[in-house]
């Protein structure tokens, strides 16, 4: 009984209640579904790009997409997430025409393609090809003082180049990142990696992009002089030698004297390369 006076107390005032909330679900269950048409800009992109070709030019940059959405749903269409995909796998060298085709559209929510323009993208393709240059090194600063430099190696001499023939054209040498000279040594070989030239173009060989830097030269030749009292004498010699050799010689080289007939002569014990060239022995 209570449950009956429940239901139909004030069962009027209820009735509309309920019909008001069935009508602002339709309205708002009608909106959700209400389609509008809304217009973006994408920029073009292309996949399965052939490895014999690549892509020098194409017109238009971007196109513009008009799409049919839901109307709750405007506010969630981001351009930046829109992509226009062209297949290129059966593309060919030269300029081609490929149509623009609403399959081709990325969407990142439901939506309905209904036109593409423009409806067509011109695409300028070139064969890759290979090309060898010559390495030049880049050398700064100078040598070291001791060093007589009389040029360079390279190994190898000449780099194997890929890209397109119009990236290609004008390119006859590649260069090093520097080098500065006053770290060159003789007799070592430096590990200098190679600057690519501008464009659309790769170095394939070598494969690390690393040239190998050799000096040539010589050490110039120095002299010292070294002074050293032992058993009453006092030793006196001049050496002669490659700069960096005649560094490591001190006053302990001279370890003692030998007679020879009526001389005394100063033992001196000498790297390879160096030289005795005159001596005093004088009796302190």
């Amino acid at each position: 009984m209570r449950i009956r006076e429940i239901i139909f107390k004030n069962f009027p005032l209820k009735f509309l209640s309920f019909l008001f909330a069935l009508l602002l679900w339709i309205v708002v269950s009608g909106e959700k579904k209400q389609m509008v048409e809304i217009m973006v800009n994408t920029r073009i992109g292309f996949q399965n790009l052939p490895k014999n070709l690549e892509v020098v030019n194409y017109s238009p940059k971007e196109v513009n997409i008009r799409l049919k959405v839901q109307k709750n749903q405007i506010f969630s269409v981001d351009s930046r997430r829109i992509s226009l995909m062209v297949d290129l796998s059966n593309a060919k060298e030269g300029e081609e025409i490929f149509p623009l085709k609403k399959e081709m559209v990325i969407l990142p929510v439901p939506a309905e393609v209904v036109k593409i323009t423009p409806s067509f993208v011109k695409v300028q393709l070139e064969g890759i090809v290979r090309k060898q240059v010559r390495v030049k090194p880049v050398l700064i600063g100078s040598p070291p003082r001791w060093i007589i430099f009389e040029g360079y190696e390279v190994r190898p001499k000449y780099v194997t180049l890929s890209g397109t023939r119009q990236s290609l054209k004008r390119v006859s040498s590649v260069y090093t990142e520097p080098f500065n000279l006053a770290n060159m040594k003789l007799n070592e070989v430096f590990k200098v990696k190679i600057i690519p030239p501008q464009g659309a173009v790769s170095i394939i060989d070598p494969e690390d992009g690393i040239i190998l830097l050799s000096f040539l030269g010589k050490e110039k030749r120095q002299t010292k002089t070294l002074s050293v009292e032992k058993n009453g004498y006092l030793i006196w010699v001049k050496v002669e030698g490659p700069y960096t050799k005649i560094q490591s010689i001190s006053a302990e080289n001279i370890t003692g004297l030998v007679r020879k007939g009526r001389a005394l002569v100063p033992v001196v014990q000498l790297p390879e390369g160096v030289k005795l060239v005159k001596y005093r022995v004088r009796k302190k």
